[in-house]
């Protein structure tokens, strides 16, 4: 269990292993469940942490592109407004 605790999830599985060929039948049969079913998890979190990273990426693109568009919008109205007045004057 301390390698459960402590996110080792290679030495759990190693550990299942060994158990699972020192315990015959049913509990043998459980724990090749249990291997199996970390195994999945552990794909379904790396699938999960890859789009999560390709979300948050997607984001910042679209944030980044949104204040181009902003900044270039500013410029192209400073660019085409009449100057001050009191510019002229000098």
């Amino acid at each position: 269990m301390e390698a459960l605790k402590n996110n080792d999830v290679e030495r759990y599985r190693e550990m299942l292993l060994e158990q699972q060929t020192n315990i015959p039948g049913e509990a043998a049969e459980r724990y090749a469940v249990l291997s199996s079913f970390l195994t999945q998890t552990e794909e379904y979190l790396h699938k999960l942490g890859s789009k999560i990273t390709a979300a948050k990426n997607q984001q910042e693109v679209e944030e980044a592109a949104n204040a181009a568009a902003a900044a270039a919008r500013a410029q192209a109205f400073s660019l085409l407004s009449p100057p001050a007045p009191w510019l002229l004057a000098h």
